[in-house]
């Protein structure tokens, strides 16, 4: 196998991970495609920001959300966020997107993950990608991929 196609596999199976990783709760929580698709991500900020459940977002709102945030992460009082704290705010906001992730890829609802539930996305990633089912995913069956997801949207 040529050391292109190694990187290629090796950034895709990355790219998967992180993907299935992140991406997945939005699926399961039915806002449309995994990985944020048709406004995923932004549905799920959406709830969260609106505080009085209303289905409408104020400037008031967005403002005392923030508020919320940034006070929850300043630590220190100082009225700024240093990275360890910009980092216990940002690992807070994905937790619960991490969780939902989990219990999606543990099948069998056992709290643990198998590598062949962990597999499960992947293979399905894979298997979109090779459109020629031959094995393999080449550089033109991604650009031909993304080109599609691209006039479907």
């Amino acid at each position: 196998m040529q050391l292109q196609t190694k990187i290629l596999l090796g950034c895709l199976l990355v790219t998967g991970l992180v993907l299935a990783a992140v991406g997945g709760a939005s699926a399961d929580r039915g806002y449309g495609g995994g990985h944020g698709g048709r406004g995923g991500h932004m549905m799920q900020m959406f709830e969260r920001v609106d505080l009085d459940g209303d289905g409408q977002v104020t400037r008031a709102e967005l403002t005392e959300y923030r508020n919320q945030r940034f006070g929850d992460g300043d630590a220190n009082g100082d009225g700024a966020l240093e990275l360890a704290e910009f980092e216990a705010v940002w690992l807070a906001m994905v937790r619960e997107r991490m969780v939902d992730r989990f219990q999606s890829l543990d099948a069998d609802g056992d709290g643990r993950i198998t590598a062949a539930e962990f597999d499960q996305p992947l293979d399905r990633m894979f298997g979109r990608f090779d459109a020629d089912e031959d094995g393999t995913v080449s550089r033109s069956e991604i650009r031909e991929h993304h080109g599609q997801r691209r006039h479907r949207d």
